[in-house]
């Protein structure tokens, strides 16, 4: 009895485990944007499309507001209230599932959305109305998370795990209105082209937009802005 007891345990943990991590269809929702630009071809960073909390609720391709300046190759750093007549469209390739590209139209104005090297509250973001509505979206999560909760990051990364790994994931080590950073699990993470990725949490809910990372000697962390940002960031749009 205890031999069958313990073999029924062995089989019960990893599925207690894996039922902890966010589906893999998730990564559906995430892409790699391509921004048609009166600037020329933006081809920077990582997107996702989100049920946007608008007056009328709509899909929206998210983004950091800092790929549309010097880190996205662009000579200066577009103000907020230039980008919806500076990007003309986006394509943008999912990382998994579907075949066909993610399309957008050009963004709506953020209101004093910037850069996070520039002074002000943490409003790096930016927002694309998608066109082809059959795209999974992901939620905006009813929470923000704790100091020690599990996230994830939803990315290919550049280096350190392998290019099939979607999934990455940290413990949040501050989590606050204005600013959510965590420590990534993996210390060897490179993580390139990040900018923009969604950070969920266990169920694949969103509660940050990915802005950046710090690699320590032992440790790499990320900031994202967090979930009450993106909420009133969005909540105005019409």
């Amino acid at each position: 009895m205890l031999r069958f007891s313990a073999c029924l345990m062995s089989l019960l943990l990893p599925a207690v485990s894996m039922a902890a991590e966010p589906a893999a269809a998730t990564a559906q929702s995430v892409c790699n944007p391509k921004f048609d630009s009166l600037e020329g071809l933006i081809e920077a960073g990582t997107a996702f499309v989100l049920q946007a909390p608008t007056k009328t609720p709509r899909p929206m391709l998210m983004t950091a507001h800092h790929l549309f300046g010097p880190d996205g190759g662009v000579e200066r750093q577009l103000g907020w209230d230039e980008l919806p007549s500076s990007i003309v469209a986006v394509e943008c390739a999912p990382l998994a599932g579907q075949s066909g590209p993610i399309l957008a139209v050009a963004p709506v104005g953020i209101k004093h959305a910037r850069s996070y090297a520039e002074d002000g509250p943490l409003r790096d973001l930016a927002a694309f109305p998608v066109k082809n509505l059959n795209v999974p979206a992901l939620k905006l999560a009813a929470a923000d998370p704790k100091p020690g909760d599990t996230v994830w990051l939803v990315a290919r990364v550049s280096g350190g795990a392998s290019p099939q790994q979607l999934l990455h994931k940290a413990k949040v080590l501050k989590s606050d209105p204005g600013i959510l950073e965590y420590g990534y699990d993996n210390s060897a993470i490179v993580l390139r082209a990040t900018s923009g990725a969604p950070i969920v949490n266990d169920a694949g809910e969103v509660v940050g937009l990915n802005i950046g990372s710090r690699k320590g000697a032992q440790s790499v962390s990320g900031v994202a802005v967090p979930r009450k940002t993106l909420l009133s960031s969005l909540a105005g749009i019409k």
